[in-house]
Formats: C-alpha cells, sequence, structure tokens
C-alpha cells in the first residue's frame, strides 16, 4: 500500500512573520488597546496602576516622616500612593513634606493622565459597533439541485436587522505564473444570491462549482498541497448605530466536510418563526439523509 506523505502544516494569514516593517507610532498603539480582548485590557491597566504605584511608594518611602499618619511601611506608602494617583484622600493620610508633595504632584498629574486614557479606550470599545454574526465553524461540499456546490451559513444573532447585507467570497491559493514565479493569489467566488435587502436570522451562502469556478475539479488533497483558504466576509448597515458593520472570517482545508449537509435550524409553528442556533454548527453525511438510519449530527 501507498503510504501518503505526511500533511503539510496549515499556512494561516494569522501566522505573519514582519521583517524589515516600519515602527509602530502612537495611533497603531491605540489601534492595538482597542482592538485587544477585555481580559487583556483589563490585566494590562490593572499591571500598569499596580506597578505605578508601588514605584511611587517607594519613592515616598526614601523620605522617613513624610507622609503624616503613615506607620512607615511599605503598605502604608503604597495605598497612600493609590489614594493619591486616584484623588481620593480620606483625611488620614497626608504628605508633610516638599519631597512627597513634589513625588504626589507627580503622581497626580500621571494618574490624571492613566485615567483619562483608561476611560478614553473603554468608552471607545463600548462605542464600537459589531455585526455580531455567526459563521459556521465549517464549511461543505455537496450537491445542490444535482450540481456540486460549495455552502457554508452565517446567522445574525441579535434581535435587529442588518439592512442591504452583501457576502463577499474569495479563495486564496499558491499559483505558479508561466515563468515560475510562486505566488499567492485572490480568487472571486461567485455566489448564487451575494446580497439580502434584511439579514434577520440565517443565510445560507452557496457557491456552484461548474467549469468556470475556480474550484472546479479540485480535491481535499489540493486544499492541504496548496494551502487553499477561503475569506468571507459579510458588511451591512446598522440602523441602530446608523453605520456599517462587517464580520469575517477563514476557512481552511480541516474546516471542510465533503459529502456533508447542514442540520436544518429553521422552524416555523403556530405562526411564529424558531432559529435553533444549538444545532447551527452541525452537519450530517449526504448518505445518512438519504438512508434508512436517521441522521446522527456532526458537530463542525
Amino acid at each position: 500500500m501507498k503510504r501518503r506523505a505526511p500533511r503539510k502544516p496549515t499556512l494561516r494569514l494569522t501566522d505573519i512573520r514582519r521583517i524589515g516593517a516600519p515602527r509602530s507610532d502612537a495611533s497603531e498603539l491605540y489601534y492595538a488597546l482597542v482592538s485587544s480582548s477585555w481580559r487583556r485590557l483589563a490585566l494590562m491597566f490593572a499591571l500598569i496602576f499596580t506597578i505605578a504605584n508601588a514605584f511611587f511608594a517607594v519613592l515616598y518611602l526614601l523620605d522617613e516622616g513624610g507622609i503624616q499618619g503613615s506607620d512607615g511601611t511599605f503598605f502604608s506608602a503604597y495605598f497612600f500612593s493609590v489614594q493619591s494617583m486616584s484623588t481620593i484622600g480620606y483625611g488620614t493620610m497626608s504628605p508633610t513634606t516638599l519631597w512627597t508633595n513634589i513625588w504626589v504632584t507627580v503622581e497626580v498629574m500621571f494618574g490624571i493622565v492613566l485615567i483619562a486614557l483608561t476611560t478614553g479606550i473603554v468608552f471607545a470599545k463600548f462605542a464600537r459597533p459589531t455585526a455580531n454574526v455567526m459563521f459556521s465553524k465549517t464549511a461543505i461540499i455537496t450537491r445542490r439541485n444535482g450540481k456540486p456546490a460549495l455552502m457554508l451559513r452565517v446567522a445574525n444573532a441579535r434581535e435587529g436587522a442588518l439592512v442591504a447585507a452583501s457576502m463577499q467570497l474569495s479563495l486564496l491559493r499558491t499559483d505558479v505564473t508561466d515563468e515560475g514565479d510562486t505566488l499567492r493569489r485572490l480568487f472571486d467566488l461567485t455566489l448564487v444570491r451575494d446580497r439580502i435587502p434584511f439579514f434577520t436570522l440565517s443565510w445560507s451562502v452557496i457557491h456552484e462549482i461548474d467549469a468556470d469556478s475556480p474550484l472546479y475539479q479540485v480535491t481535499a488533497e489540493d486544499w492541504e498541497d496548496d494551502n487553499i483558504a477561503l475569506i468571507t466576509l459579510l458588511t451591512g448597515h446598522d440602523g441602530d448605530y446608523g453605520t456599517t458593520v462587517y464580520a469575517q472570517r477563514m476557512y481552511y482545508g480541516e474546516d471542510l466536510r465533503w459529502g456533508h449537509r447542514f442540520m436544518d435550524v429553521l422552524a416555523t409553528e403556530e405562526r411564529q418563526i424558531t432559529i435553533n442556533y444549538n444545532d447551527f454548527h452541525k452537519t450530517c453525511s449526504m448518505e445518512e439523509t438519504h438512508g434508512q438510519s436517521s441522521n446522527q449530527p456532526v458537530e463542525g
């Protein structure tokens, strides 16, 4: 039996090593902070706050007796620093010497800037509109109306509708020119429907694989050997925020299900439409669908 070559590692667009890139400026730092997760942002500001107060506490300890009402320990100086930076001042501890007053002034200025920056970044994250769109964890290669087709689905996870929603689907693969140059190229995939006026529930995104399709005669091995990736981009107008929002996802070879179909998630009962998000990512094989056995869902 012929042994198949080991599977090549998937080339992901997120795994990028940049060499010789220009240094980031302050605007790039702001973008990185706004786009970071809430957990990372909270940990970063907590670490900055803790280190800064510890630094000022050490400076206060250099001036013995500079804090009235302090017992002279590090923790006492640290909590005095917390009160100074946040401009609380409970009245039990106060600076008494010129050295301490100078560093209190510096710390208050630092605290005002830090609080202003924190407030601005937190507000920017809260105010930034998001599409809140669910993409299926897998895409499927199946047959629809007797024709091979690539399918995935998206769902609106919020109660409001996205107006004039549109979907773009592109294929990224390695290509070799006639001169022998290797490069990564993007190919647009034509969709059966690429826009809907109101996106409220679920949307099945379908690309028919015909002779004109970039996926024509592409096999599962080609997805691995050529590091093929599927790039999806959904845009729409959010009426609540009055702005355009977008959502994106990438699919790789291991994210494909060949010969599968998606489980139904929409049902209409008693003049009410129900969407079941619990089955949104589940698929079943076409053989099971047309066989005698019941459909057993597969978590994609």
